[in-house]
């Protein structure tokens, strides 16, 4: 079957319902985040404060982030090949900005029947099914990018599909880690959950491996540098299209985030000497093992040590 005909296979099945399809069985697993930051609640930053436009409730992008059930109610999809399966599964961590699980099915097909095992596709915070579906109308979506255009002269690559991401990160930068922090101890909870027995489509699994996708290499990165509870111990990472710090990134897209938010992300992360960004990021960026590693990964000079250690040692 070509690409394109297993793509169209995949799509329509998935949102059919359809549970064997393409030598593979699609399941959908469902639980309540473990975690929910309340310090994330909105409010204004000095960025924000220089100016963001005014959105409109109906967009739900000023809404406070433990105000939104979808982000709490997760949805994730098991890919599992028919026949003999191995006892290893392979989690599959998405790009960043994205809403449908559509694009990743041929992967996991094909990732899942090569290797005969199962593999789990793991939404990250406010990413697909999580967010509400305003972030995703065209009709909203198209006015929030039209506003910020007319606010903003000379903004670079706003559009419908990044509108909702470039604005929310602009209000809150430190939402890129909030988010990345409830992604990383969600992925943990579903490694715990699989290995209990709490999966229908998984019953075993002696190991975890990662492939991971743009953003998603690195929460994979951060999770095998920390390696909570010693799970991650002997795992792997494929990292495609990702992989390199903050610095190294140019996340500039119309199907990303817009010229005007990435600004804002490099002025709150990047742009202060060693004491000022000490004092500027939230605390559990500088004192948890994982705050530590994610903030390595930013690219500056904090925790440079730290991160090149770890990553020789992976």
């Amino acid at each position: 079957m070509k690409y394109h005909d297993l793509y169209r296979t995949l799509r329509d099945a998935y949102r059919d319902g359809e549970s064997r399809i393409a030598g593979v069985s699609i399941a959908r697993e469902f639980f309540v985040s473990p975690r929910r930051f309340r310090h994330v609640e909105f409010e204004p930053t000095a960025v924000s404060r220089a100016g963001v436009p005014t959105i409109g409730a109906e967009t739900r992008l000023d809404v406070a982030d433990d105000e939104i059930a979808e982000n709490r109610n997760v949805m994730y999809v098991t890919v599992r090949p028919d026949g003999e399966c191995g006892d290893d599964v392979v989690l599959l961590l998405h790009g960043l900005n994205e809403k449908w699980w559509t694009k990743y099915l041929p992967w996991a097909q094909r990732i899942a029947t090569a290797t005969k095992r199962p593999v789990v596709l793991v939404p990250i915070a406010f990413h697909m099914d999580r967010s509400p579906a305003e972030w995703s109308t065209p009709r909203l979506m198209a006015a929030v990018s039209r506003r910020r255009r007319e606010f903003y002269e000379g903004l670079s690559e706003s559009s419908l599909a990044n509108a909702a991401l470039s604005t929310r990160l602009e209000q809150h930068p430190a939402r890129l880690f909030w988010s990345g922090l409830q992604s990383y101890n969600d992925v943990v909870h579903i490694v715990n959950r699989i290995r209990a027995g709490k999966d229908h489509s998984i019953r075993r699994c002696d190991g975890i491996d990662f492939f991971g996708y743009s953003i998603g290499v690195l929460l994979a990165q951060v999770l095998l540098m920390t390696d909570p509870h010693g799970m991650f111990a002997d795992s792997r990472l494929f990292a495609f299209c990702g992989g390199a710090v903050m610095t190294g990134m140019n996340p500039v897209s119309r199907y990303i985030m817009d010229g005007h938010a990435y600004s804002a992300l490099r002025r709150y992360f990047l742009e202060h000497d060693l004491a000022e960004t000490r004092a500027a990021l939230p605390a559990a960026m500088i004192d948890t093992p994982e705050g530590i590693a994610f903030t390595g990964m930013l690219g500056g000079e904090l925790f440079r040590a730290e991160r090149e250690a770890a990553m020789r040692a992976l």
